[in-house]
Protein backbone atom coordinates (compact mmCIF):
# COMPACT_ATOMS: atom_id res chain seq x y z
CA UNK A 1 0.00 0.00 0.00
CA UNK A 2 1.12 3.45 -1.06
CA UNK A 3 1.91 5.88 1.29
CA UNK A 4 -0.41 8.54 0.77
CA UNK A 5 -3.12 5.48 0.44
CA UNK A 6 -2.39 4.63 4.40
CA UNK A 7 -2.53 8.47 5.40
CA UNK A 8 -6.09 8.62 4.29
CA UNK A 9 -6.75 5.14 5.78
CA UNK A 10 -5.24 6.92 8.78
CA UNK A 11 -7.44 9.69 8.48
CA UNK A 12 -10.89 7.80 7.64
CA UNK A 13 -10.34 6.00 10.85
CA UNK A 14 -9.51 8.67 13.13
CA UNK A 15 -11.93 10.56 12.03
CA UNK A 16 -14.75 8.04 12.05
CA UNK A 17 -13.31 6.71 15.07
CA UNK A 18 -13.45 10.35 16.93
CA UNK A 19 -17.29 10.80 15.91
CA UNK A 20 -18.23 7.50 17.53
CA UNK A 21 -16.14 8.23 20.93
CA UNK A 22 -17.48 11.93 20.92
CA UNK A 23 -21.27 10.74 20.43
CA UNK A 24 -21.72 12.71 17.06
CA UNK A 25 -22.20 9.10 15.89
CA UNK A 26 -24.12 7.67 18.35
CA UNK A 27 -24.78 4.05 19.01
CA UNK A 28 -27.54 2.67 16.60
CA UNK A 29 -26.47 4.99 14.13
CA UNK A 30 -25.99 3.68 10.97
CA UNK A 31 -22.61 3.90 8.65
CA UNK A 32 -22.95 4.78 5.30
CA UNK A 33 -19.91 4.53 3.01
CA UNK A 34 -20.65 6.77 0.50
CA UNK A 35 -21.71 9.52 3.22
CA UNK A 36 -18.38 9.04 4.93
CA UNK A 37 -16.61 9.40 1.52
CA UNK A 38 -18.56 12.63 1.05
CA UNK A 39 -18.19 13.80 4.16
CA UNK A 40 -14.36 12.99 4.64
CA UNK A 41 -13.55 14.03 0.87
CA UNK A 42 -11.88 10.77 0.32
CA UNK A 43 -12.64 7.98 -2.05
CA UNK A 44 -14.78 4.95 -0.42
CA UNK A 45 -11.66 2.66 -0.57
CA UNK A 46 -9.81 4.31 2.66
CA UNK A 47 -13.33 4.28 4.39
CA UNK A 48 -13.89 0.65 3.86
CA UNK A 49 -10.70 0.05 4.86
CA UNK A 50 -11.64 1.85 8.16
CA UNK A 51 -14.75 0.45 8.50
CA UNK A 52 -13.20 -3.10 8.62
CA UNK A 53 -10.73 -1.74 11.20
CA UNK A 54 -13.36 -0.31 13.75
CA UNK A 55 -15.27 -3.46 13.09
CA UNK A 56 -12.26 -5.37 14.52
CA UNK A 57 -11.61 -3.17 17.30
CA UNK A 58 -15.38 -3.68 17.88
CA UNK A 59 -16.38 -0.21 17.46
CA UNK A 60 -19.14 -0.97 15.01
CA UNK A 61 -21.02 -4.02 14.60
CA UNK A 62 -22.75 -5.99 10.98
CA UNK A 63 -26.60 -7.17 11.18
CA UNK A 64 -27.47 -9.18 8.91
CA UNK A 65 -29.95 -8.00 6.47
CA UNK A 66 -29.71 -4.53 7.91
CA UNK A 67 -26.40 -3.03 7.60
CA UNK A 68 -23.54 -1.47 9.88
CA UNK A 69 -23.98 0.39 12.85
CA UNK A 70 -22.19 1.83 15.63
CA UNK A 71 -21.72 -0.34 18.40
CA UNK A 72 -23.10 -0.01 22.30
CA UNK A 73 -21.43 -0.44 25.36
CA UNK A 74 -23.32 -1.52 28.12
CA UNK A 75 -22.13 -1.48 31.75
CA UNK A 76 -22.27 -5.65 31.30
CA UNK A 77 -19.28 -4.35 28.42
CA UNK A 78 -17.27 -2.66 30.38
CA UNK A 79 -17.12 -4.66 34.23
CA UNK A 80 -16.01 -7.45 31.25
CA UNK A 81 -13.15 -5.09 29.47
CA UNK A 82 -12.35 -3.91 32.99
CA UNK A 83 -11.66 -7.79 33.90
CA UNK A 84 -10.09 -8.84 31.06
CA UNK A 85 -7.94 -5.58 31.38
CA UNK A 86 -6.94 -7.16 35.08
CA UNK A 87 -5.95 -10.76 33.78
CA UNK A 88 -4.03 -9.54 30.90
CA UNK A 89 -2.13 -6.79 33.00
CA UNK A 90 -1.14 -9.24 36.35
CA UNK A 91 -0.77 -11.72 33.87
CA UNK A 92 1.71 -9.63 32.08
CA UNK A 93 4.20 -8.55 35.17
CA UNK A 94 6.31 -11.76 35.00
CA UNK A 95 7.38 -11.28 31.42
CA UNK A 96 7.22 -7.86 31.07
CA UNK A 97 9.75 -7.56 33.69
CA UNK A 98 11.76 -10.28 32.31
CA UNK A 99 11.81 -8.62 28.91
CA UNK A 100 12.37 -5.28 29.59
CA UNK A 101 16.07 -5.32 29.34
CA UNK A 102 15.81 -6.34 25.60
CA UNK A 103 13.19 -3.26 24.99
CA UNK A 104 14.79 -0.06 26.06
CA UNK A 105 12.64 1.70 23.17
CA UNK A 106 10.02 0.50 24.90
CA UNK A 107 10.44 1.51 27.95
CA UNK A 108 11.60 5.16 26.73
CA UNK A 109 8.35 5.48 25.01
CA UNK A 110 6.90 4.35 28.30
CA UNK A 111 8.42 7.15 30.27
CA UNK A 112 8.32 9.92 27.25
CA UNK A 113 4.48 9.29 27.57
CA UNK A 114 4.77 10.66 31.64
CA UNK A 115 4.79 14.40 30.47
CA UNK A 116 1.62 14.42 29.01
CA UNK A 117 -0.03 13.25 31.78
CA UNK A 118 0.55 16.66 33.66
CA UNK A 119 -0.87 18.40 30.20
CA UNK A 120 -4.17 17.04 30.64
CA UNK A 121 -6.81 19.49 30.67
CA UNK A 122 -10.08 18.65 32.59
CA UNK A 123 -13.05 16.65 30.06
CA UNK A 124 -10.47 16.75 27.44
CA UNK A 125 -11.22 13.02 27.00
CA UNK A 126 -9.88 12.23 23.51
CA UNK A 127 -6.25 13.00 24.76
CA UNK A 128 -5.99 11.38 27.60
CA UNK A 129 -7.52 7.98 26.12
CA UNK A 130 -4.61 8.68 24.04
CA UNK A 131 -2.18 8.68 26.20
CA UNK A 132 -3.71 5.54 28.29
CA UNK A 133 -3.83 3.35 25.38
CA UNK A 134 -0.06 4.34 24.14
CA UNK A 135 0.96 3.66 27.68
CA UNK A 136 -0.34 0.56 28.25
CA UNK A 137 -0.49 -0.96 24.90
CA UNK A 138 3.02 -0.48 25.13
CA UNK A 139 3.56 -2.60 29.04
CA UNK A 140 1.35 -5.30 27.53
CA UNK A 141 3.66 -5.19 24.47
CA UNK A 142 6.43 -6.60 26.77
CA UNK A 143 4.75 -9.88 26.98
CA UNK A 144 6.05 -10.25 23.64
CA UNK A 145 2.99 -12.10 22.52
CA UNK A 146 1.20 -10.48 19.59
CA UNK A 147 -2.19 -12.15 20.15
CA UNK A 148 -2.53 -11.12 23.88
CA UNK A 149 -1.98 -7.67 22.59
CA UNK A 150 -4.20 -7.69 20.13
CA UNK A 151 -7.20 -9.21 22.50
CA UNK A 152 -5.83 -6.50 24.54
CA UNK A 153 -6.52 -3.94 21.67
CA UNK A 154 -9.66 -5.31 20.56
CA UNK A 155 -11.50 -5.04 23.69
CA UNK A 156 -10.53 -1.74 24.43
CA UNK A 157 -9.35 -2.12 27.28
CA UNK A 158 -8.66 0.84 28.23
CA UNK A 159 -10.58 3.04 25.46
CA UNK A 160 -13.90 2.03 27.35
CA UNK A 161 -12.95 3.94 30.22
CA UNK A 162 -12.77 6.53 28.85
CA UNK A 163 -16.04 5.89 27.03
CA UNK A 164 -17.72 5.43 30.30
CA UNK A 165 -15.94 8.85 31.78
CA UNK A 166 -17.26 10.68 29.04
CA UNK A 167 -21.30 10.10 28.64
CA UNK A 168 -21.51 10.12 32.52
CA UNK A 169 -19.61 13.69 32.27
CA UNK A 170 -17.22 11.94 35.50
CA UNK A 171 -14.11 14.96 35.51
CA UNK A 172 -10.81 13.54 34.86
CA UNK A 173 -9.43 15.51 37.83
CA UNK A 174 -11.09 12.45 39.74
CA UNK A 175 -8.66 10.25 37.91
CA UNK A 176 -5.44 12.55 39.14
CA UNK A 177 -3.88 9.78 41.49
CA UNK A 178 -4.09 7.13 38.91
CA UNK A 179 -2.27 9.07 36.38
CA UNK A 180 0.70 9.79 39.16
CA UNK A 181 0.89 5.88 39.52
CA UNK A 182 2.56 5.81 36.00
CA UNK A 183 5.81 6.50 37.05
CA UNK A 184 5.81 4.42 39.52
CA UNK A 185 4.98 1.39 37.34
CA UNK A 186 7.85 2.46 34.59
CA UNK A 187 10.12 2.53 37.95
CA UNK A 188 9.33 -0.64 39.21
CA UNK A 189 9.88 -2.20 36.07
CA UNK A 190 13.09 -1.44 35.99
CA UNK A 191 13.65 -2.48 39.63
CA UNK A 192 12.19 -5.67 38.43
CA UNK A 193 10.04 -5.60 41.20
CA UNK A 194 7.28 -7.89 39.94
CA UNK A 195 5.54 -8.17 43.93
CA UNK A 196 5.17 -4.69 43.97
CA UNK A 197 4.25 -3.94 40.60
CA UNK A 198 1.52 -6.52 40.99
CA UNK A 199 0.54 -4.60 43.81
CA UNK A 200 1.06 -1.62 42.21
CA UNK A 201 -1.45 -2.49 39.00
CA UNK A 202 -4.43 -4.06 41.21
CA UNK A 203 -4.81 -0.82 42.65
CA UNK A 204 -4.14 1.11 39.52
CA UNK A 205 -6.69 -0.80 37.66
CA UNK A 206 -9.11 -0.55 41.28
CA UNK A 207 -10.06 3.20 39.88
CA UNK A 208 -12.15 2.41 37.08
CA UNK A 209 -13.83 -0.62 38.83
CA UNK A 210 -15.09 1.47 41.84
CA UNK A 211 -15.52 4.87 38.98
CA UNK A 212 -17.75 2.23 37.62
CA UNK A 213 -19.40 1.13 41.38
CA UNK A 214 -20.19 4.52 42.66
CA UNK A 215 -22.12 5.25 38.31
CA UNK A 216 -24.12 2.47 38.65
CA UNK A 217 -25.03 2.92 42.90
CA UNK A 218 -25.44 6.94 42.14
CA UNK A 219 -28.09 6.10 39.09
CA UNK A 220 -25.90 7.65 36.45
CA UNK A 221 -25.52 3.80 34.39
CA UNK A 222 -27.81 1.23 34.73
CA UNK A 223 -26.81 -2.14 36.21
CA UNK A 224 -26.95 -4.10 33.32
Amino acid sequence: MKQDSISLLEYSYNEIRKRIQTGEYAPGTKIVIQELSDLLNVSRTPVISAINRLLAEGYIENIPQKGTFVKGISVGDIRNALELRTMIELYAVKPAVKNMIFCPNTIAEMRGTLEDYMNIQDNDYDRICEVECRFHHLYVSLIGNEMILQTYRHNRCIAITYHMYRITGLPLTNMKKAYSEHCKIVELLEAQDEDALTELLKAHIRTPMEALDWLIKNEQLAPF
